[in-house]
């Protein structure tokens, strides 16, 4: 009889799918885009030969990539099939695959959320990843992962199959030619990942509308001031750009108030699952990265911080007591959409904070409120760190 445990299972990261004509896989061309359905900000999908396995964020340590589990059930139900037509490969499902290995299903026990998929593949600093374009399970195409108004795509790079004409024009929405310019394109970069879907950030942005209108009723002056900016990028990118001097930084320690009493998270029995052919043993330096960045996970419950950055009029506006504790009290009003999330004064300080408040690569989510009236100097900046918002990101992202 055979040995169940030992029989291969093959695990996939699909970071895109949708639908795709029989006629437009005939005319693909290099430079061609494919725009997926997945917007990226979510967790990647994870299949085990074909199914449904878990959901995943990807992590570049060193040049080697990673997916950590995130969870083993969706968050979202998946889209709706489109109409089809009367034939049955008038269209057809494809994805968009970053990886794929080959695993026993022994190797597979002990692993549980937060423990790293080793996808067997690096990736070299500021190059763009490749990924497989496959329409029916078939590999047709490759190419580079891109991203257009949030949502994934390939641009392709090579043909893998030979061409063919139908006579019946079919068109599914997804194939873009390669002069398309109506909205940005660019390559994804994996080593700074986005967090937060178009929707989210969209409702970051209400939410703080919330904020300031609030701030406004109880301080007027603050009426002075309106939101610029929401964006995500890496720590580093908005720290770097801040001024030497002149600018007050305060921690504002926050807490879903659903988790005041949650324990600390627990890591899985088996840190690392490598795939079937990795013969080398881990190097010790990558291991102790995955470990840190384990470690961190641990650290997203509890007291997280905002930072938040007066400069000019508004330093001079929230600076004094009780303005701090009244930004607190109005964030947590804003944020009640959302999720109460209890906010109070940690730490005030001259310099931009290290990494006590996140660290340099870590993703934040940044909120630039500035004076109406442009020769006033006032601004303020709202910069949450990704281990701030993780357990909002359901509602925030939905």
């Amino acid at each position: 009889m055979k040995d169940f445990m030992a029989a291969t299972g093959r695990l996939a990261v699909d970071i895109g799918s949708g639908w795709i004509s029989r006629y437009e896989v005939g005319i693909l061309g290099i430079g061609d885009i494919v725009r997926a359905d997945e917007e990226a900000g979510r967790a990647q999908r994870v299949t085990l030969n074909g199914a449904y396995f878990c959901d995943a964020t990807l992590a570049v340590v060193g040049d080697a990539f990673f997916a950590r589990i995130e969870r083993f059930e969706p968050v979202a139900p998946p889209p709706a099939l489109p109409e089809r037509g009367s034939e049955g490969t008038e269209l057809l499902p494809f994805e968009i695959r970053l990886a794929s290995i080959d695993v026993t299903l022994g190797a597979l026990s002990g692993i549980g959320r937060f423990s790293f998929i080793d996808l067997g593949r690096s990736l070299g600093e500021g190059e763009a990843a490749d990924a497989e374009f496959l329409v029916a399970d078939t590999v047709v195409a490759a190419g580079k992962v891109v991203v257009m108004d949030e949502r994934f795509g390939i641009r392709l790079t090579r043909r893998l199959v030979e061409r063919f004409e139908e006579k019946e024009m079919r068109t599914s929405g997804a194939l873009l030619f390669s002069g398309y310019s109506v909205e940005p394109i660019k390559d994804y970069n994996f080593r700074m990942p986005d967090c937060f879907t178009k929707r989210g950030i969209l409702k970051a942005l209400d939410l703080h509308v919330g904020f300031l209108r609030t701030l406004a009723s109880r301080l007027p002056l603050a009426a002075r001031y309106q939101i610029t900016c929401v964006d995500q990028l890496a720590y580093r990118e908005w720290a770097e750009k801040e001024p030497a001097s002149g600018r007050l930084y305060a921690l504002l320690g926050t807490i879903p108030a659903r988790e005041r009493n949650e324990e600390r998270r627990t890591l899985p029995a088996k840190l690392i699952l490598r795939p079937d052919e990795a013969r080398e043993p881990l190097d010790v330096h990558l291991f102790n990265a995955l470990s840190s960045y384990a470690e961190r996970s641990r650290e997203h419950t509890g007291t997280r911080p905002i930072i938040a950055s007066l400069g000019g009029s508004m330093r001079s506006l929230l600076e004094e007591d009780p303005g701090l504790e009244l930004t607190g009290a109005c964030l947590r009003n804003g944020w009640r959409r959302i999720a109460d999330i209890h906010v109070e004064r940690a730490a005030v300080s001259e310099r931009v904070p290290g990494d006590d408040a996140a660290y340099p690569d870590e993703m934040i989510l940044l909120v630039s409120i500035r004076a109406l009236d442009e020769t006033e100097d006032g601004s303020l900046d709202l910069v949450y760190p990704l281990r701030s918002l993780e357990a909002l990101f359901t509602a925030l992202n939905a």
